[in-house]
């Protein structure tokens, strides 16, 4: 299995933090942001590839909305979250479809 770079890391969390607000999981991104201890410069500078996501960000995304933290470092492609609700299967199933489209040219 080829390991994730931080850049796919932090791309994948920003895609995973869009996702959520979309799908109304969660109200705002600046909520998420100070929940997981992150300011909204920071988040700009992880887009510009400056900083990365720490450990302790990551940490919190998982025990607060319930993400499965070997999804988020590449090690299982299948399961974004940690318990396979009927909810959380139905946003799986929304998720991979967004990526499918977004990767068709």
């Amino acid at each position: 299995m080829k390991a994730i770079t931080e850049h796919e890391l932090n791309a994948k969390i920003i895609h995973l933090i869009d996702f959520l607000k979309e799908k109304e999981v969660i109200d705002s991104k600046m909520k998420l942001y100070s929940d997981i201890g992150i300011l909204r410069q920071s988040v700009t500078k992880i887009k510009q590839g400056r900083i990365c996501f720490t450990v302790s960000h990551i940490v919190r995304i998982c025990d607060l909305y319930d993400i499965n933290p070997n999804w988020i470092f590449g090690f299982e492609n299948s399961n974004i979250f940690r318990s396979q609700t009927i909810k959380n299967k139905q946003l799986q199933d929304v998720f991979n479809d967004n990526i499918k489209n977004q990767y068709k040219s």
